[in-house]
């Protein structure tokens, strides 16, 4: 991660600027792939075989209806990662 700089001139600003460039584009590279591997993984998913699993720990099994691939596609699109520089 980025520590704290002591720029005593410009080059050290310049070296500054292109590391912390350097780390959002790194962090946006992780974001999209962790987004891909859920999209993958909802693919992957068997919903009904899901709410099966479910049913017994939830009060209202009905809720779990909604269940399925295009619901959980529609919640990865919604997922913000947030990360402290």
């Amino acid at each position: 991660m980025i520590g704290r700089y002591e720029s005593r001139n410009v080059g050290d600003y310049v070296k500054a600027h292109r590391e912390i460039l350097q780390e959002l584009a790194l962090l946006g590279l992780w974001r999209g792939k962790f987004l891909s591997l859920a999209s993958l993984a909802v693919e992957k998913l068997d919903a009904a075989q899901a709410r099966r699993e479910v049913e017994p720990f939830v009060k209202n099994p009905e809720a779990l209806t909604v269940w399925s691939k295009e619901f959980f596609h529609e919640v990865v699109k919604k997922i913000t990662l947030i990360c402290y520089l």
